[in-house]
């Protein structure tokens, strides 16, 4: 049978529960918040925007006190505009088996877009933004692999999405 341990020892897990927190807010740490913005609207192009259109105003639409319009009217009214200038989704071999069948993709999506003012001030100048992600591929596995694709592409958007948000963050004086 092992000694009692002594009080000091008992507390030693308590005291570094509770340090931790100092320690982390000391070094400049802290979770990820909710971005504000230098703006209250923002305009974006629902057609030009594509696939990504749809994450990008969930995402924007969440933000509090921030309002997202894509009506053509509204776009003298709105604080900001966010053109998306391109957006393009690449399937590319890289990787191949012996018989010369395809065993390996790269999924790409790249967005590019910009950030005014509707008289024209550019905010945020042409911006490209890229993804990648590989994933194998397997005959035998077609159906499968192509819902893989479409989730691997949403995980996508969703990261650039969140990469654009990052940007317009950024902007802090119109």
């Amino acid at each position: 049978m092992a000694p009692p341990r002594p009080a000091t020892l008992r507390r030693r897990p308590l005291l570094l529960a509770l340090a931790l927190p100092a320690v982390l807010g000391g070094c400049g740490f802290r979770l990820r918040q909710a971005p504000s913005f230098a703006f209250r609207s923002i305009w974006l192009d629902a057609k030009a925007a594509g696939a990504l259109g749809g994450e990008l105003r969930s995402a924007l639409a969440q933000t509090e006190g921030l309002s997202v319009h894509t009506a053509a009217a509204d776009r003298a009214r709105s604080d900001v505009v966010l053109d998306v200038l391109k957006e393009t989704r690449e399937q590319v071999a890289v990787g191949l088996n012996i018989s010369g069948q395809v065993r390996e993709f790269e999924l790409r999506l790249s967005i590019v877009f910009r950030l005014q003012t509707p008289t024209g001030k550019e905010l945020i100048a042409d911006t490209e933004l890229q993804q990648r992600r590989e994933m194998s591929y397997t005959e035998t596995t077609a159906l499968a692999k192509e819902a893989e694709q479409a989730l691997l592409f949403t995980a996508m958007q969703r990261d650039l999405a969140q990469q654009i948000l990052q940007r317009l963050a950024a902007v802090r004086a119109l």
